[in-house]
Protein backbone atom coordinates (compact mmCIF):
# COMPACT_ATOMS: atom_id res chain seq x y z
CA UNK A 1 0.00 0.00 0.00
CA UNK A 2 1.21 3.48 -0.78
CA UNK A 3 1.87 6.20 1.76
CA UNK A 4 0.47 8.81 -0.63
CA UNK A 5 -1.35 11.66 1.06
CA UNK A 6 -3.54 13.89 -1.09
CA UNK A 7 -2.76 17.59 -0.86
CA UNK A 8 -5.18 19.65 1.21
CA UNK A 9 -6.60 21.42 -1.84
CA UNK A 10 -8.11 18.13 -3.07
CA UNK A 11 -10.56 18.11 -0.18
CA UNK A 12 -11.52 21.74 -0.83
CA UNK A 13 -11.80 21.08 -4.57
CA UNK A 14 -13.99 18.04 -3.93
CA UNK A 15 -16.35 20.06 -1.76
CA UNK A 16 -16.55 22.86 -4.34
CA UNK A 17 -17.17 20.39 -7.16
CA UNK A 18 -19.90 18.64 -5.19
CA UNK A 19 -21.58 21.98 -4.49
CA UNK A 20 -21.40 23.00 -8.15
CA UNK A 21 -22.82 19.68 -9.34
CA UNK A 22 -25.59 19.89 -6.76
CA UNK A 23 -26.41 23.43 -7.96
CA UNK A 24 -27.03 22.14 -11.49
CA UNK A 25 -29.06 19.19 -10.24
CA UNK A 26 -26.46 16.44 -10.30
CA UNK A 27 -26.73 14.56 -7.03
CA UNK A 28 -26.66 10.93 -5.91
CA UNK A 29 -30.26 10.47 -7.01
CA UNK A 30 -29.32 11.50 -10.55
CA UNK A 31 -26.16 9.39 -10.53
CA UNK A 32 -28.02 6.31 -9.30
CA UNK A 33 -30.78 6.81 -11.88
CA UNK A 34 -28.19 7.00 -14.68
CA UNK A 35 -26.44 3.88 -13.35
CA UNK A 36 -29.73 1.95 -13.32
CA UNK A 37 -30.52 3.20 -16.81
CA UNK A 38 -27.12 2.09 -18.11
CA UNK A 39 -27.50 -1.36 -16.52
CA UNK A 40 -30.96 -1.73 -18.06
CA UNK A 41 -29.60 -0.75 -21.47
CA UNK A 42 -26.79 -3.30 -21.15
CA UNK A 43 -29.35 -6.01 -20.30
CA UNK A 44 -31.48 -5.08 -23.31
CA UNK A 45 -28.49 -5.15 -25.64
CA UNK A 46 -27.37 -8.51 -24.21
CA UNK A 47 -30.82 -10.01 -24.79
CA UNK A 48 -30.90 -8.56 -28.31
CA UNK A 49 -27.51 -10.09 -29.08
CA UNK A 50 -28.60 -13.50 -27.78
CA UNK A 51 -31.83 -13.41 -29.78
CA UNK A 52 -30.02 -12.31 -32.93
CA UNK A 53 -27.40 -15.05 -32.68
CA UNK A 54 -30.06 -17.64 -31.87
CA UNK A 55 -32.15 -16.57 -34.86
CA UNK A 56 -29.10 -16.61 -37.13
CA UNK A 57 -28.30 -20.16 -35.99
CA UNK A 58 -31.88 -21.27 -36.70
CA UNK A 59 -31.82 -19.70 -40.18
CA UNK A 60 -28.49 -21.35 -40.96
CA UNK A 61 -29.81 -24.71 -39.78
CA UNK A 62 -32.97 -24.32 -41.85
CA UNK A 63 -30.95 -23.41 -44.94
CA UNK A 64 -28.62 -26.36 -44.43
CA UNK A 65 -31.50 -28.81 -44.06
CA UNK A 66 -33.27 -27.50 -47.17
CA UNK A 67 -30.28 -28.10 -49.41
Amino acid sequence: MSDYVAPDFYNQFSLMLSAALDDIGVNMKTVNMRRRLQLALEKILDIQEKLTSSLAAEVAAAEASSQ
